[in-house]
């Protein structure tokens, strides 16, 4: 097992409400479809480059909200508390 897959397996033991993932980041793609089998909601956030291309990937890789940067930190919070809404909802509904 490499490093990066240590890495994201370490990630998937952690117990959290919602990940907000940059697509920037080394094998987001990977981490996205790891958090989205443990139910756990994911929002990416991306640049502006390819955004249809990528928001279809993280689409597909289950992510629930794909945003451009900059993302202002209002914007955020309220994302956030939507996708969580959501999430909730559907869950104990």
């Amino acid at each position: 097992m490499d490093e990066n897959s240590k890495s994201l397996l370490d990630l998937t033991l952690i117990k959290t409400d919602i990940v907000i993932l940059d697509k920037e980041v080394n094998k987001s793609l990977e981490v996205c479809e790891q958090f989205t089998r443990m139910g756990t909601p994911v929002i990416v956030v991306g640049r502006e480059t390819n955004r249809e291309i990528w928001q279809k990937v993280m689409d597909e890789a289950g992510a629930n909200l794909y945003l451009v940067k900059p993302v202002y930190k209002k914007e955020m919070v309220a994302r956030i508390k939507a996708v969580l809404r959501r999430y909730r909802w559907n869950q104990f509904g």
